[in-house]
């Protein structure tokens, strides 16, 4: 084989191989214009659940420190109670407040009851 022959192959190599990144890279682009919109959704939500951070926290914490032993009534009871009294002094908690939606991952939890 000639150089010019050689250089010829080498060459087009290369090119196929330039041509296989480029088209993994615009793969890989498509896909994250995909998932931009469901990024945006979560950043939204992410930006929502900061507001009641503290007080989920707050009652997640009086829930596990206190109630764990006492009959789900009186539970719900304290957790209104408790919810009540952080609204009166403005701290923010998410409505319908429940301990798995905050402390929980709830594709594992979901993954449970399976």
């Amino acid at each position: 084989m000639t150089e010019a022959e050689e250089k010829k192959k080498k060459l087009l190599s290369d090119r196929n191989e330039c041509k296989a990144k480029l088209d993994k890279a615009e793969n890989l682009i498509e896909g994250l214009k995909s998932e931009n919109e469901s990024w945006q959704m979560l950043l939204i939500k992410n930006k929502e659940s900061k507001k009641s951070l503290t007080g989920d926290v707050l009652i997640s914490s009086g829930i596990i420190a206190y109630l764990g032993v006492f009959t789900k009534e009186y539970r719900e009871d304290c957790i209104k109670s408790w919810s009540e009294k952080l609204k009166h002094h403005s701290v923010i908690i998410t409505p319908n407040f429940k301990l798995e939606n905050v402390l929980g991952d709830q594709v594992k939890i979901a993954k449970w009851r399976v």
